[in-house]
Parts: structure tokens; sequence; C-alpha cells
């Protein structure tokens, strides 16, 4: 009788190897949208333009950017916590340690991200491209001034 018990515990340990991994793997699938879309979207050292479905690891955290000429840029977080998937592994040793060592045992919030990007106001606009020199006044001297009276000279 223990060895039955013995067989279907060493049969399911090995049947459950790594659960979470096989249940959804170590990496996770974030859409990032942003309103306007085309924006530039720099995340984990990657750059996409949006929308773009990101697959991200799940055992680390995240900081998005997302950034459109005329709009201000938008930056948020992606954090990672322990998934509810690997209790099943608590059972067995092994299948924990699996999803432990290849992040399978963890998940990514938020599943989504959908960013609305603000438009520049006038005063925090770039300033434009075109410069001005200042501008020089010079007096006119009384004799180029037609219909006036020229002023005696003192030597």
């Amino acid at each position: 009788m223990k060895t039955s018990i013995v067989a279907i515990f060493a049969t399911a340990g090995l049947l459950l190897n790594g659960c979470a991994t096989l249940i959804h793997g170590s990496h996770q699938t974030i859409p990032i949208t942003s309103d306007p879309p085309g924006a530039q979207l720099n995340i984990g050292g990657s750059q996409y333009i949006t929308p773009a479905d990101v697959s991200l690891a799940r055992d680390q955290e995240y900081q998005a950017v997302i950034s459109k000429p005329g709009y201000e840029t938008q930056t948020t977080e992606i954090h990672s916590s322990f998934s509810a998937a690997t209790l099943v592994d608590l059972i067995f040793i092994i299948p924990w340690a699996v999803d432990l060592a290849d992040g399978a045992a963890y998940s990514l919030e938020p599943e989504s991200l959908e960013l609305r990007l603000q438009p520049l106001l006038a005063s925090t606009a770039a300033p434009s491209a075109v410069a001005t020199a200042p501008a020089t006044v010079t007096p006119a001297a009384a004799t180029d001034v037609p219909g006036l009276p020229v002023a005696p000279t003192r030597n």
C-alpha cells in the first residue's frame, strides 16, 4: 500500500513538473495601446510603435515610456508578483523550484496598458527653430529728418 502511494505521488510529481511553466510559461504578453496610436514605446530595453503586443519575462519589473511629438511623455510601471498558479506546486518541491527558477511563478500587472497622451500646451511647447536677432535702434541725426530746423552746432 505504501509503495502504491509513493508511486502515485512520484508520477504526479513528474506530470506536474513546473505546473506554472506548463500553464502560462515564463513570459507574458502585455498589449500596450496609446491614444493617439503611433507613439514610440520604450520598455525592457526594446522599442515599439503603439499599438504593440510586448512579450516580457514574468520575473522582472518594467517601466514603460511612451512618447510622441506634440504630446507629453507618459511613464508607467509594470509590476511582477507571485502567481497563484504556483500554489499547486507546493505539494511537490521540484515543480515549485522549476517555476521559481524560470520565472513562471510570477505574473505581471497590469495585464494590459491603455495610455491617453496629453497634447503639449503652447507655453510648454518647444521654442520655434527660427531665431530673431535683437533689434538695433540708431537715433536719427537732426539733419536726416526733413522739415525739422537744423540746430546750430557749437564749436
